[in-house]
């Protein structure tokens, strides 16, 4: 008689069942570390954008603004920064694309399936890197896990960004 080569029954059930415990186990800290990579990815490049708001302006010696584009042209048509945002020349300090005068210097594309608020409609910095005055506050980041997963940019008026845990509510 041929000798019989395979897996009982019996042997694939129980690999089957060692396999579902693991996936059921390893899911679930797949997706928090999703999520927060996701999470730090933005807020890295809101970080990186502030910073690069406020190198602009003590480059250019002129005003560098930042405001929510739903465009990449101009700052109507956004109430929440998670859209995207612009970094622009604001010559006027206005916090607003003004034609012929402001020149867009970058453009940040939205935010996948996270919240991105602000205190503020725009952040303006002057000629000499510290932010003007009515332009800081904070800004909210979340996803699905609400607040308790959140974190925060804080903006002084030194114009230096400070990145933490979400100490408030998340943005509506």
């Amino acid at each position: 008689m041929p000798e019989q080569r395979g897996f009982t029954l019996i042997e694939l059930l129980v690999t089957f069942t060692v396999l579902a415990i693991i996936v059921g186990i390893g899911v679930p800290g797949l997706r928090d570390f999703i999520f927060n990579n996701r999470q730090a990815s933005a807020l890295n490049e809101m970080v990186a954008s502030l910073q690069y708001g406020r190198t602009e302006a003590i480059a250019r010696n002129n005003t560098v603004s930042l405001c929510p584009s739903t465009n990449g042209t101009s700052c109507t048509g956004a109430t929440t920064w998670d859209v995207g945002w612009i970094i622009f020349s604001d010559f006027d300090a206005d916090g607003s694309v003004d034609g012929g005068t402001d020149t867009v210097l970058r453009v940040v594309e939205g935010l996948d399936n996270l919240d991105l608020g602000f205190d503020n409609s725009a952040v303006t910095y002057r000629r000499n890197g510290r932010a003007l005055a009515g332009t800081t506050g904070t800004f909210r980041l979340c996803d699905v896990r609400g607040s308790a997963k959140g974190k925060q940019i804080i903006m002084d008026l030194a114009g230096r960004p400070r990145a933490q845990k979400l100490t408030g509510s998340c943005p509506t």
